[in-house]
C-alpha cells in the first residue's frame, strides 16, 4: 500500500492566486514609492536653493570680517525674487571685481524669494557686512529692511 501522505508533500510551486497577490501587493508599494518621490522633488530643490543662499550669506560675512570691510568696502548679496549675487572678494587683492561676482539664479525650478509672513519687500534687497560681521539690509528704495527670507514654491 503506497502512502499518499508524501505525495502531497512532494507537489511544490505557487497557485495563479498566490502568484497574483504578489504582484497586486508589488504594484501597490511601487505606486506609493512613486507618488512620495513627485512631492518631495519641488521640496529638495526648494531647500537646496534655501541652503545655498545661507551659504552665500556665510561667505560674505566672512569675507568681510576677515578684510574688516576696509579698502574695497563690505561683502554683499543683493536678493531679487528668482535670483541673488555674491559679490564678495574672492581671489582677496583687495578690490571688487565684476568677474568675482557670483550670480545664482533659480527662476527655471519655479522657486521665488518673498519676505517673511505677509511682509512685502520691494526687491532686490542688498545685505551687507560690517567688520564684525552685522549685517544691514536695504531694498531697492534704500528703505532699510530686515534681512529675512522666505524660499517658496511658485510666485
Amino acid at each position: 500500500m503506497k502512502d499518499r501522505s508524501n505525495n502531497w508533500n512532494s507537489e511544490r510551486g505557487v497557485s495563479v492566486i498566490e502568484m497574483l497577490v504578489v504582484v497586486v501587493i508589488i504594484g501597490v508599494v511601487a505606486a506609493l514609492a512613486i507618488m512620495r518621490m513627485d512631492g518631495a522633488n519641488p521640496k529638495f530643490k526648494r531647500q537646496n536653493v534655501a541652503r545655498e543662499l545661507k551659504v552665500a550669506f556665510e561667505r560674505a560675512r566672512f569675507d568681510s570680517v576677515k578684510r574688516h570691510a576696509e579698502g574695497a568696502g563690505p561683502a554683499t548679496v543683493i536678493v531679487d525674487v528668482d535670483s541673488y549675487t555674491l559679490k564678495t572678494d574672492l581671489n582677496q587683492n583687495g578690490t571688487f571685481e565684476t568677474a568675482e561676482s557670483v550670480v545664482t539664479n533659480f527662476a527655471a525650478q519655479n522657486i521665488t524669494i518673498a519676505g517673511p509672513g505677509n511682509l512685502v519687500i520691494d526687491f532686490p534687497v542688498t545685505v551687507t557686512f560690517d567688520k564684525r560681521g552685522e549685517s544691514a539690509a536695504v531694498d531697492s528704495e534704500g528703505s532699510p529692511v530686515d534681512p529675512q527670507f522666505n524660499v517658496c514654491n511658485g510666485a
